[in-house]
């Protein structure tokens, strides 16, 4: 593993010329630090799902209720708070289990995004794809405007196939390394102009 933290190490300096020493430490202390292969999978999918908060304005924003990390997504209906459940009841596959949460969700009072994050596209699986097309209908019948997204640093293509195998069409949209790196190449644009 320290070979392969050395080759990311030259790559992400090269990218990223300036300001990368802190960046470069804790990612090499972290992965480091792992004592298994589960907490290097873990520490993977932190990473992914830190992009994605970073690239929605960063942790600031996770203390307002609109925003939630490993959220369960809440709708008022009357008087009455439902947490929309995923129960799975078909068991097809080891992988079937239920769902309670997004991996990041953003709530704007008129609109939802609501993102599913993966290290590889081919680990987008059962409960995943069920949570979400539950979701997605629950958001729909009660005619709230949503996006659905399944996030790898891959490229959209690869997520795409993936999304094809479970028959998901254009109506989840994949978000992949060239999402991540536009919206973060304009946050940088705007951070220059103020």
């Amino acid at each position: 593993m320290v070979n392969d933290l050395q080759v990311w190490e030259n790559n992400f300096t090269k990218i990223y010329s300036t300001g990368t020493y802190n960046i470069v430490k804790l990612t090499k202390e972290a992965f480091l630090s792992c004592t298994s292969k589960d907490e290097i999978d873990s520490l993977r999918g932190a990473i992914v799902e830190a992009i994605i908060i970073g690239c929605f304005e960063g942790h600031e924003n996770l203390k307002f209720e609109n925003f939630g990390w490993g959220a369960s997504v809440n709708i008022r209906e009357d008087d009455t708070e439902i947490q929309l459940k995923y129960l799975c009841s078909q068991r097809e596959k080891d992988e079937c289990d239920n769902r309670l949460t997004v991996d990041f969700g953003y709530w704007d009072g008129n609109h939802g995004q609501f993102f599913e994050c993966k290290v590889e596209p081919k680990t987008i699986g059962c409960k995943e794809v069920n949570y979400m097309k539950y979701l997605k209908e629950e958001l729909r019948k009660r005619g709230f405007s949503h996006e659905i997204f399944f996030v790898s640093p891959k490229p959209e293509s690869a997520i795409l196939l993936q999304l094809d195998n479970y028959d998901l069409g254009p109506t989840f949209k994949p978000f992949g390394i060239n999402s991540m790196r536009a919206i973060l190449k304009q946050k940088q644009k705007l951070k220059k102009c103020v």
